[in-house]
């Protein structure tokens, strides 16, 4: 809802129309993005919210996205001061997975999607890996993802995309394409737990209705032939 997906929006339109573009003056956008993560990981872990939709990290993504199109440039030691903070309220669990809370410095979890705490995390991990190549981000991102395999046993209340077992299946989709192991296919394609409370939903958009559904089987029948959106270049 603000700058950094704005930015996603034009680094997405310069990968596919870049003339579009010929007017707009992204550097000082870029600019106001890089300052505003800078402060926030320089806070305490605490009170700020987490994920993609909502977090420092998809900002993150955004100003990757916009180094890879050249209107900044990222150096290590930033890279590494943004994923120190994303460290420090992250949580341990077993066999290398981390878990973040939807706020920074809580104990429980509470919402666990694409667009808050790990899920999120681990999507947008992906693609700032992808987008950089820096190893550093590619471990908490396979943590996250660790992390995942153990919340998608739990039984959903909600069968979408934003907030529910289908956004999980996108995100597992989003680890094959990035890492091309198998795995992550196999829990794509797994039916999840869903509560008998649930009832169908009568929405037809991307996020909270059935589009967001009926696209991820597409994805999962082709793996390599449908973008998630939301992702920049990656979405072109």
């Amino acid at each position: 809802m603000g700058l950094a997906g704005a930015l996603l929006a034009l680094s997405e339109i310069a990968a596919v129309e870049p003339d579009a573009l010929r007017d707009v003056q992204p550097r000082p956008l870029v600019a106001r993005l890089l300052a505003t993560v800078d402060a926030l990981c320089a806070l305490p872990p605490h009170g700020w919210q987490t994920g993609m939709a909502h977090g420092p990290v998809g900002a993150m993504l955004a100003l990757e996205a916009c180094g890879a199109a050249g209107w900044c440039r990222i150096t290590t030691a930033r890279r590494q001061r943004w994923l120190d903070a994303l460290s420090r309220c992250a949580l341990a669990g077993a066999n290398d997975a981390l878990f973040w809370p939807s706020i920074a410095g809580q104990r429980e979890l509470k919402l666990q999607s694409w667009c808050a705490g790990t899920p999120g995390i681990a999507l947008a991990l992906l693609q700032c890996f992808r987008l950089s190549r820096e190893p550093a981000y590619l471990e908490p991102a396979r943590g996250a993802l660790e992390g995942m395999k153990v919340l998608s046993s739990k039984v959903f209340h909600s069968r979408t995309l934003c907030c529910g077992s289908a956004g999980y299946s996108h995100i597992f989709m989003e680890a094959y394409r990035v890492t091309a192991e198998p795995q992550w296919v196999e829990l794509a394609s797994r039916v999840a737990r869903v509560s008998p409370s649930v009832t169908p939903r009568t929405r037809r958009g991307l996020l909270q209705g059935e589009l967001g559904i009926a696209y991820l089987a597409e994805r999962v029948a082709r793996s390599y032939a449908y973008p998630l959106p939301g992702l920049g270049p990656f979405s072109a």
